[in-house]
């Protein structure tokens, strides 16, 4: 049982669970909502997150097996790989992963005529590998890759489930596809966010080994700045969706009222982005007083529990449009 446990705390079974409640959502509301056959069906769309899961959590093993030194001053409590787990056995867990993702994503791709597809899967796998062994540690770009990677784990149910049955142009230009892209843009910046406040914490480690962070290179002062500037143009983007929804309660069409049941989802998305907008508030404010690397723990899982307030909102938002 406890091998079990370290197996799943390796491979942040959380945000994994976190991952797959997204694609879940967007696949129920927003696409099988919107298309009467999408290419995916329930089976297949367990295929595709076998896989995806898979390749996630096979970056989540690599990128501790790269970080082993650096996590023994960031996080020596935490530590799986060595204290709880061989490396190793940890090798044999990320190769294991990604010969399953790999089976799986062949047979998907053969299944919707879409064998080319496979790229994406392998594009994933090289791609978290590279940013484990190089990348990670370099100024900025390690913290874009990782944002860039949780968007596009959103944006690939796109590929699999419509790109099959539409041309692109037909896709970009539909409502499911901009609110699948809404999403992603809004788990790129919240992981963003995230990633550097990350930094910050880690700085110990990271310094230790030469790393060129952005917290490194500029100091947590200036670092800290970004961070601010980022939320509050986060914020202001939430307020003028706030103002969007508010003109629409208040301000419909004298011939067109709105039902109940809009008005009820209009009324469920404002309250999901009054407690995103609150738990910015808690964010910056907790951010200027930061100063020991618990407080910046702390912060990076309120960047978790943000995403995970504005995935929930998706069934509200779909149902209304």
């Amino acid at each position: 049982m406890s091998n079990i446990i370290n197996i799943f705390r390796l491979i942040r079974i959380k945000n994994l669970i976190t991952i797959c409640i997204m694609n879940v959502l967007i696949k129920l509301f927003i696409i099988n909502q919107s298309i009467g056959f999408p290419a995916l069906t329930q089976f297949h769309f367990y295929i595709y997150l076998i896989t995806l899961i898979s390749i996630i959590a096979g970056g989540y093993i690599i990128n501790d097996i790269y970080d082993i030194k650096i996590d023994k001053i960031n996080k020596p409590q935490d530590i799986v790989i060595t204290n709880k787990i061989s490396v190793l056995s940890a090798w044999k867990i990320y190769y294991f992963l990604n010969i399953t993702a790999i089976t799986s994503g062949v047979y998907l791709v053969l299944e919707i005529n879409k064998f080319w597809l496979l790229s994406f899967f392998l594009f994933f796998i090289i791609f978290l590998w590279l940013y484990s062994k190089k990348y990670k540690t370099t100024f900025l770009l390690g913290n874009l890759q990782v944002a860039f990677l949780t968007s596009l784990s959103i944006v690939s149910l796109v590929l699999f489930d419509l790109l099959p049955l539409y041309s692109w142009d037909s896709i970009v230009s539909s409502k499911v596809f901009s609110l699948i892209i809404f999403y992603a843009t809004f788990c790129f910046l919240t992981t963003l966010l995230r990633e550097i406040i990350k930094d910050i914490e880690d700085i110990g480690g990271d310094s230790y080994y030469n790393a060129n962070t952005l917290a490194i290179k500029y100091g947590i002062k200036k670092t800290k700045r970004i961070v601010y500037s980022i939320i509050i143009i986060i914020m202001f983007l939430v307020a003028f969706i706030q103002y969007l929804l508010l003109i629409k309660i208040f301000n419909n069409d004298i011939n067109v009222q709105i039902s109940y049941n809009k008005l009820f989802f209009l009324l469920s998305i404002l309250f999901f982005t009054v407690i995103v907008q609150a738990l910015f508030n808690i964010l910056l404010k907790r951010l200027v007083f930061a100063k020991q690397k618990s407080n910046y723990t702390y912060l990076t899982k309120v960047c978790k529990f943000i995403m995970l307030i504005g995935i929930l909102s998706i069934p509200f938002v779909s149902l209304y449009y």
